[in-house]
């Protein structure tokens, strides 16, 4: 009998660690899907910053997304060399051209927005956050990965959103 305890616990901790590997992947996969998304975001967006880099914040620790951040990194935005930048303070996204607030820190985005900060796109992920200032918002539609935009927080913000970009959103 105990030989069949063993056996159905080792059983229940192969399956466990098979779930959580999966969650952790399918959480990784989402993480890629929005890089590919920012990436293309920052072709459809007009900022007025010149330079030879292009920085993306990530406020918080999000090791998952930092490093689907990483993965996208080795592209290029147009000629400029994309920087990934993971960071606790607030003080420090003002130099970045794109802030990605993950669902875990959303709670801070009233913190954000009494910065100020100019030419800065703040994406979001979580229900409900373009009404609450971000400029672009990832959400779940009947199961797929979409996008909120508020155009008004975008140009706020000193940017200029394509319309071609707005065609592919949820406005807000």
């Amino acid at each position: 009998m105990k030989k069949g305890k063993t056996v159905v616990g080792t059983l229940l901790l192969m399956l466990m660690m098979v779930a959580f590997n999966t969650h952790v992947k399918a959480q990784n996969a989402e993480h890629q899907v929005k890089t590919v998304f920012i990436y293309n975001f920052i072709r459809y967006i007009e900022w007025p910053k010149q330079g030879e880099e292009f920085t993306i914040g990530i406020y918080g620790n999000d090791p998952e997304a930092f490093s689907a951040f990483m993965d996208m990194a080795a592209k290029k935005a147009a000629t400029k060399r994309i920087v990934v930048k993971s960071f606790t303070s607030l003080s420090e996204a003002a130099s970045c051209d794109i802030l990605f607030i993950p669902a875990q820190n959303s709670g801070n985005l009233n913190e954000v927005k009494s910065l100020g900060l100019k030419n800065i796109l703040v994406v979001t992920e979580k229900a409900g956050l373009a009404k609450k200032g971000s400029g672009i918002n990832f959400i779940n539609v009947d199961g797929k990965l979409r996008f909120e935009i508020n155009r008004d927080e975008i140009e706020r913000s000193g940017l200029k959103v394509s319309s071609q970009l707005l065609g592919l959103a949820i406005e807000v």
